[in-house]
């Protein structure tokens, strides 16, 4: 058997990305904690920062969509555009 690289996966990790995926998708804390029968406490401890990364996804579609309907002569605009989503991805 090969030997994993990276991180231990445990059990704890696994819940704790499925909250954040079930936040990201949408649900409240409330509907998190009913779901994975875990404490509001708890799914607020594992899913504390999704907010922040719902909104930076939010506002890099909307750059991305300002992107594809820049104006064709607008390459300057265009550009900018992407450099500030160039480093949006490298900060979040």
């Amino acid at each position: 058997m090969t030997e994993a690289v990276g991180e231990e996966i445990r059990p704890q990790g696994l819940r704790a990305m499925a909250c954040c995926d079930a936040r990201l998708d949408g649900l409240d804390h409330a509907d998190v904690a009913a779901l994975f029968c875990m404490s509001p406490g708890l799914v607020n401890r594992y899913t504390h920062h999704i907010g922040k990364e719902a909104e930076a996804r939010k506002t890099r579609s909307r750059m991305e969509r300002r992107v594809q309907t820049a104006l064709p002569g607008d390459e300057a605009r265009r550009r900018k555009l992407l450099i500030c989503l160039a480093a949006a991805g490298r900060i979040c």
